[in-house]
């Protein structure tokens, strides 16, 4: 995959979820059903601080998801939310000129250890992880918009990969 094909992909995912906020009353935007695991604005700033982490660490080379800053105020404010899904997704034309490159990602992977494991991947394998990432948050916010009466796309939240299975099942080719 292309730098320039999944730089699209997370900028549609993003515009969607702009077009998604946009239209949704401001006290949705912070509702927390009981259900669920947080509300609309939980879900929005986890997506968008998953990117901000990204940018922070492309000078040094090190991505590190685990020091997001969590965020309230992009939680709690829908216009915040706008205004930076519109820096993130103008941020992320800028990578197009900067081609692909080699980036060390650091994580915890245990919740019973603060050991940070590393390895070796790329700007392009990082976008696309966020992508599916954004993805998957798109699902639960299209859950909590249904649940509250939002009209929502059939395609909101659904992965690229079923989108595909669905047109070619829909067509009767396999």
């Amino acid at each position: 995959m292309s730098l320039q094909s999944v730089v699209s992909a997370n900028c549609h995912s993003l515009l969607e979820i702009k077009s998604q906020l946009s239209e949704l009353p401001k006290q949705l935007y912070t509702l927390q059903p009981e259900l669920t695991a947080g509300s609309i604005g939980v879900h929005v700033r986890h997506i968008l601080e998953h990117y901000q982490m990204l940018f922070a660490g492309l000078s040094q080379g090190v991505i590190c998801y685990d020091d997001r800053i969590r965020s309230e105020q992009i939680e709690q404010s829908l216009s915040t939310a706008l205004s930076t899904l519109t820096g993130i997704t103008s941020h992320l034309q800028t990578l197009i000129s900067e081609g692909d490159k080699t980036l060390t990602l650091k994580a915890v992977v245990s919740g019973h250890s603060a050991e940070e494991v590393c390895t070796e991947t790329t700007l392009v394998r990082e976008l696309m992880f966020i992508h599916s990432h954004t993805v998957h948050h798109q699902a639960i916010i299209s859950i909590l918009l249904k649940a509250e009466s939002i009209e929502v796309s059939d395609d909101f939240g659904v992965a690229p990969a079923t989108l595909q299975f669905r047109k070619q099942a829909s067509s009767g080719s396999r």
